[in-house]
């Protein structure tokens, strides 16, 4: 065979290769599941805590992920045919890639659940990141902490006396009037005055900004300035709790990011390292040729 025809690779085997490393991979882990549920008992007679548990079933993880992928990666060199060392090693190695894309992809859409391990919560490590930073600077209603909303509601309700002299006027003026009357005392605009708000509440918050937020509540609530100032210092501690308590959630789940990020690192070098080691062990021997006498 000319050189310039030489086929040193063979996606055929790369792609049978990963298949076989999926479907093992699945083999193990459901083998896993049927132990762990097996060693569970309901009345608590000698049965693992969940820490336990926990651990067993993440070293059961890894355990499957690399015998799935050596298997995989023996079968690809295999058949690829090559005896050459370097051919060998990188079918295993392309096969390794090639399954853990396939993995990926599952993850994101939607199907986690079903192979879940380290991947699977770092996806949702990522999510509570994106949560919890999102609290730390809310620019709409949707995005307060927890419990905030009702205390942001009462910073702009109205006065009695406001809600007295519109009804008032509301009797005075017809139906029409009252209809008018009743929207001006009706639910404050919370949505619109949220960033004012949390622009003047912030730590580095400049005179303007304190000020605007203090002319919103006064022009939300029908309230003089003095009062919108001691209601929006009232409300100040309520926020600084809330944001003091969204950061340290925001530094778990950063905490919690990296740990998954560098387990995910190993997990990916160690299948990395099986993948070769699998190639090398299953690229064919070179025959020797014997010479008739």
């Amino acid at each position: 065979m000319a050189q310039g025809t030489l086929r040193r690779i063979s996606w055929g085997a790369i792609f049978a290769g990963a298949i076989l490393t999926l479907v093992v991979q699945i083999m193990l882990a459901l083998l896993g599941v049927g132990i762990g549920t097996a060693t569970l008992d309901p009345a608590g007679n000698g049965s693992p805590d969940l820490s336990t548990l926990g651990s067993a079933s993440g070293l059961w993880t890894m355990g499957t992920v690399l015998i799935a992928t050596f298997v995989g990666a023996l079968a690809a060199a295999r058949l690829a045919g090559s005896p050459e060392k370097a051919d060998g090693l990188l079918h295993g190695i392309i096969t390794w890639a090639t399954s853990t894309l396939v993995i990926v992809y599952l993850l994101t859409s939607g199907v986690s659940a079903v192979i879940g391990g380290t991947f699977g919560a770092l996806g949702a490590s990522v999510s509570s990141l994106t949560q919890a930073a999102g609290n730390l600077g809310p620019q709409s209603l949707s995005a307060l902490p927890d419990g905030l909303e009702a205390d942001a509601r009462a910073l702009l309700q109205r006065g009695e006396q406001q809600v007295d002299q519109a009804a008032d006027a509301a009797q005075q003026q017809g139906q029409q009037a009252a209809n008018t009357a009743r929207q001006a005392t009706g639910e404050p605009d919370l949505a619109k005055a949220v960033p004012e708000i949390v622009a003047g509440l912030a730590e580095g918050a400049t005179p303007e900004q304190r000020q605007a937020a203090v002319t919103v509540i006064s022009q939300q609530a029908g309230i003089s300035q003095q009062e919108a100032e001691q209601r929006l210092t009232q409300f100040q501690a309520t926020y600084n709790e809330a944001v003091e308590k969204a950061k340290v959630a925001a530094d778990q789940a950063a905490e919690t990011v990296s740990t998954a990020s560098f387990a995910s690192f190993v997990a990916l070098l160690l299948g990395l390292i099986v993948a070769a080691v699998g190639g090398l062990v299953g690229r064919p021997r070179p025959r020797i040729a014997t010479v008739a006498v």
